[in-house]
């Protein structure tokens, strides 16, 4: 990714984040006159409307905001974006970690993962040490494939992409 383009989606990001708190504040000044005069119909319902059209529009920005976020996280170029990083960290963090563990030990008891079965186990163990630390690139890797699930890749693809995750992992300070 260039550096131009972190630098706008950074923006974007900034941007969003403004329209979300911008929105929110429109919404809440809304209801709440809507409910001061909620003895004048004619003003109201207006202000009503006006809440709501408002919390649709803040919900479409979080959203957006999100999926850009979890877009980035494919991009470590991106990883120096504060919020993109971040949520890279949460997820290499030990309770996400510990999650995506026993997801990847009920995979490995389908048979459909029988060829990677003993793959399987071993990341969810080095998942679970805690004298391990796993790079959040890698983090975010292992959880895409656990949510872009494990079934419909050959087993070679799935193999190869837990070596990638097993790679990142180095002892703890």
């Amino acid at each position: 990714m260039r550096a131009r383009a972190v630098e706008e989606n950074a923006e974007l990001l900034r941007a969003l984040k403004r329209d979300v708190a911008g929105l929110a504040s429109l919404t809440v000044i809304s209801f709440a006159a809507a409910l001061a005069l909620h003895g004048n119909r004619s003003l109201a319902l207006p202000l009503l409307f006006a809440g709501l059209a408002g919390a649709a529009l803040g919900i479409r920005a979080a959203w957006r905001h999100w999926d850009v976020v979890d877009r980035l996280l494919q991009e470590p170029d991106a990883y120096t974006i504060d919020e993109v990083r971040r949520r890279a960290d949460g997820i290499a963090a030990s309770g996400s970690r510990r999650v995506m563990a026993a997801a990847l030990r009920r995979r490995g008891k389908n048979p459909d993962t029988l060829p990677i079965r003993d793959e399987l186990a071993e990341l969810a163990s080095e998942l679970e040490d805690d004298g391990l630390t796993l790079d959040p690139i890698c983090a975010v890797i292992c959880k895409h494939l656990i949510d872009d699930d494990l079934y419909g890749q050959p087993a070679a693809d799935a193999a190869a992409h837990i070596r990638r995750v097993r790679s990142g992992f180095t002892p703890a300070r």
